[in-house]
């Protein structure tokens, strides 16, 4: 896999309901570019907006984005979770605009960008946040019939749930286009032979 995004400070955003995946990837696209030299950092964006918020100085408010704008890749994984205020909109605002076209982003959302309108209500900067954000992006959409078991069936056996095709493309991401494909007899067949 390579990881051209990064060379060409390009973002990249999984999009896909509960369940599918978008943390595994964006953990394993984090992995991969660690291996390769990068700088990466990897947060939830109730973490990474509750750390900023909580800051009370200029200057440590600044130093903290500093932080956050320094790695070559940030993840910043489920966003569209949690609803947040004006104040988290002008900070991710603030994050993105300084990463933008200097650093890559890769953001995890189970919301289409429509709904983020939802995810920071009343904020006037959600459409240059989402413009910024797309600008230059790679946007992998997955999709998936069936979540993931409940947790009291998981077992520490990387039986897969999912069939995941890997086809070249020539995309910034490393070349891959990812598929997601669930079904629900091979979901329920791995819970009934999981459960004890």
């Amino acid at each position: 896999m390579t990881l051209e995004f990064l060379n060409d400070a390009a973002n990249v955003v999984l999009v896909g309901p509960n369940g599918v995946g978008k943390s595994m990837i964006a953990q394993n696209i984090a992995h991969q570019a660690l291996t390769r030299g990068h700088t990466v950092l990897f947060t939830s964006a109730g973490q990474l907006l509750g750390d900023l918020c909580a800051l009370d100085s200029d200057s440590a408010l600044r130093r903290r984005l500093r932080h956050y704008a320094r790695p070559h890749l940030l993840v910043i994984d489920e966003v569209g979770y949690l609803s947040y205020s004006n104040r988290h909109a002008d900070l991710m605002f603030e994050l993105i605009s300084r990463r933008y076209q200097n650093r890559s982003t890769l953001v995890t959302t189970n919301r289409n960008f429509a709904e983020w309108r939802e995810v920071f209500p009343n904020a006037a900067c959600v459409v240059s946040l989402v413009d910024r954000l797309l600008h230059n992006s790679e946007i992998v959409c997955m999709a998936g019939t069936q979540s993931w078991c409940s947790a009291r069936s998981y077992r520490s056996t990387p039986t897969p749930l999912a069939y995941i095709a890997i086809q070249s493309t020539g995309a910034r991401l490393g070349s891959l286009e990812i598929c997601l494909v669930f079904s629900a007899a091979m979901s329920n067949a791995f819970c009934r032979g999981q459960r004890r």
